[in-house]
């Protein structure tokens, strides 16, 4: 009997806490997408922001759910906004490597390429023309 009431009192606590679910965390994701946080704000004091098996965040007045809800959205859209404009520069970058690329050349530097041209031609050929 003494045998199984130290058996009984070895129990870890915090590993006991560990392994009960607490009905006051949500994860980041149903905070997000989901409106499963509602009934938490009515039941519990603190809720408990999950992410993955990580706490991001302890809300000890649930009220802020609405407006941390509000404040990720916004950050998504500013984010999706971001990799908009980013995709849009990089088209540009590389639209303007390819104009850059097909322009014009100017007078002198279109002569000056063709008389190294015709140079480096000669030298080849001018071992020939001597024999």
């Amino acid at each position: 009997m003494i045998e199984l009431l130290e058996k009984k009192t070895n129990i870890d606590i915090t590993e006991l806490k560990e392994e009960l679910p607490k009905g006051n965390r949500i994860s980041i994701s149903n905070l997000r997408n989901t409106k499963k946080w509602l009934p938490l704000i009515e039941q519990f004091y603190t809720v408990e922001v999950i992410s993955g098996e990580d706490t991001v965040a302890q809300l000890n007045r649930p009220e802020l759910i609405p407006s941390l809800l509000q404040e990720i959205n916004s950050l998504h859209e500013q984010y999706e906004e971001l990799l908009r404009e980013n995709e849009k520069l990089k088209m540009d970058h590389l639209y303007a490597q390819r104009v850059k690329e097909m322009e014009p050349k100017s007078g002198t530097e279109l002569s000056t390429k063709a008389i190294d041209a015709l140079d480096e031609l000669m030298e080849m050929r001018g071992s020939d023309l001597d024999d």
